[in-house]
């Protein structure tokens, strides 16, 4: 993340005038192994100071929920991340607890707890208290962790002089930052599992009958079988992580091999190579969620809510939805011809491949009306969508459309900063369920926009973070829906990634709109209900909507 350092010792406090020591009660942080160039360009690098709102010159002020979360995503490369997005996203992974607020005053574990697991650093849940050496205060897994990889240099073996509950002041955090990136830098493998310990993951791990008898399987095969030198431990470890996996009978959690993990987050990034669409496996049949604006498949003919039934001929039943995707996808330059299920029909169309770049969003004026249309909801879109509506409220359009049709979905914590551009101070933008509780996001600012006629266009390819906004605007009676009932993806997924470069997509939380409605399987019901005709070169459901529009107030267009 950031360039090893040389040899010089140095103390925070007289590198930079403004930035006093810092210092945890008896423990001393010993930042060493930077020149003041290099220090000066970990802070200006980053923007650290860019966080601090209110007094960014006072570092010894206490250190707040929202500043730390700023600063300690910028410090691993987010450098444009806000600091409401930071919060958002550490307070929905789980770094805070859901009683922290955002201008709460952070503890010194909190601190430590926040900055180590942004940097990646795999807190332990549980330690005995026979590897506790400190007689002075509880037992803690954070300070375990902290001072294990030397962030923290203890005075004695008894004490650590750290005072658990003190409040934390910005240069002690940002002290704390600078060391880790410099641990980082000189040892990535405190950062992650050892590739050789991860190869034994099932060894490792094992306190029980069931991992055993795998160990014992594969070591027979490579003692035993007559097939033995076709045997790849790799692939069977793969193969049986997949079917516990496949056990769960859930469509949305996968695990994938280092090979299908590029592939998934080179999705994320927007840059793809294929037949350009969503793609789901829905009741056991693959399905097109919708193809991407100007994609190959969407010039090819493909439609939301297509089955593929065969790639080449070949049946895709019994294929897990990357094995089908796998199929599918292919270089640039190269066809493909699939099999369709649309209705009752059967049809045959070739898809030539291409490389599609999928933007955030496009924007354009119509007759006096905002027209978005949003594509994803990657890291940049709400950040993107921003300046036009604040352009909105200083112009004053007829009204502002917003079109999420075919939008498959994308980061909910991006989605909730963008809730926060239409609602009231205080107003519940989700509802997230786990099996153990329920959190509830609100909205930090006053609208951008509050009294612009909206409206949102929605169709069956509108899924998941579409539908958090067409839904929660919907509670509100903030914005018009306009459409089809939208897809009905109502689940949450967290990605976590091995160090082997594969990865596990598990199914965390579901989702309620901001009132409480559950959309999941059922989707969003449109407040006016309008059908686009695919053969026909107009925009019903926009046309529609303008049309709705200009009748006046929201309350009345949805009588």
């Amino acid at each position: 993340m950031f360039k090893k350092f040389g040899a010089l010792l140095i103390t925070l406090g007289l590198l930079l005038p403004h930035l006093v020591q810092p210092t945890f009660a008896e423990s001393k942080i010993t930042i060493s192994s930077a020149t003041s160039q290099e220090l000066v360009d970990f802070l200006s690098e980053y923007n650290l100071t860019g966080c601090f709102t209110k007094s960014p010159e006072k570092t010894n002020l206490r250190i707040t929920a929202l500043e730390m979360a700023c600063i300690s995503m910028r410090s691993i490369g987010n450098r444009k991340m806000t600091s409401f997005t930071a919060f958002r996203k550490l307070l929905n992974e789980g770094f805070y607890g859901n009683q922290v607020k955002k201008n709460d005053n952070l503890n010194t574990v909190e601190m430590m707890r926040t900055g180590m697991l942004s940097y990646g650093i795999t807190i332990p849940a549980f330690i005995p208290d026979s590897q506790w050496k400190y007689t002075d205060i509880d037992t803690d897994t954070t300070v375990h962790k902290a001072v294990e990889i030397g962030v923290f240099k203890t005075q004695t073996e008894t004490r650590t002089g750290i005072r658990l509950n003190k409040k934390v002041s910005r240069s002690e955090a940002l002290g704390f930052l600078f060391k880790l990136s410099l641990i980082e830098a000189a040892d990535d493998s405190l950062f992650s599992i050892p590739q050789e310990e991860n190869q034994s993951f099932f060894l490792n791990i094992s306190n029980g009958s069931k991992l055993d008898v795998l160990e014992a399987t594969i070591n027979n095969i490579y003692n035993k079988s007559y097939y033995r030198n076709d045997f790849s431990e790799t692939d069977a470890i793969h193969n049986a992580i997949k079917t516990v996996v496949d056990s769960l009978d859930d469509p949305y959690s996968e695990f994938y091999t280092p090979a299908e993990n590029l592939q998934f987050f080179q999705g994320l990034k927007g840059d793809v190579e294929g037949i350009g669409a969503y793609i789901e496996k829905k009741d056991e049949n693959i399905l097109i969620i919708s193809p991407i604006k100007g994609s190959p498949a969407e010039k090819a003919g493909l439609r939301a809510g297509d089955i593929v039934t065969h790639v080449n001929g070949e049946s895709l039943d019994g294929l897990t939805l990357q094995e089908a995707v796998s199929k599918i996808k292919g270089p640039s330059g190269t066809s493909v011809n699939l099999t369709i299920k649309r209705s009752r029909e059967s049809l045959e169309i070739q898809v030539t491949r291409g490389r599609v770049n999928i933007p955030s969003l496009t924007f354009e004026e119509q007759n006096g009306y905002y027209i978005i249309s949003l594509l994803q909801f990657n890291l940049n879109a709400a950040t993107e969508l921003r300046p036009i509506l604040e352009k909105a409220a200083r112009e004053r359009p007829a009204g502002v459309i917003i079109d999420v049709r075919n939008n498959p979905g994308g980061f909910l914590h991006v989605v909730i900063e963008m809730l926060d551009y239409f609602l009231n101070k205080g107003d519940s933008t989700v509802q997230i369920q786990t099996l153990t509780d329920t959190t509830v996001s609100e909205a930090m600012t006053d609208p951008i926009i509050s009294d612009i006629p909206l409206a949102v266009i929605i169709n069956k390819g509108s899924a998941s973070a579409s539908e958090i906004l067409a839904g929660t605007l919907q509670d509100y009676d903030k914005a018009i829906i306009v459409g089809e009932t939208s897809f009905g993806k109502g689940s949450v997924q967290e990605v976590i990634s091995y160090t082997d470069g594969s990865a596990l997509k598990i199914t965390t939380a579901h989702w309620l709109t901001g009132k409480g409605n559950s959309i999941n399987k059922t989707g969003i019901i449109p407040d006016i209900v309008i059908t686009d005709n695919p053969g026909s070169p107009a925009d019903e459901a926009l046309e529609a909507t303008i049309n709705k529009l200009k009748n006046g107030s929201r309350s009345s267009l949805r009588r």
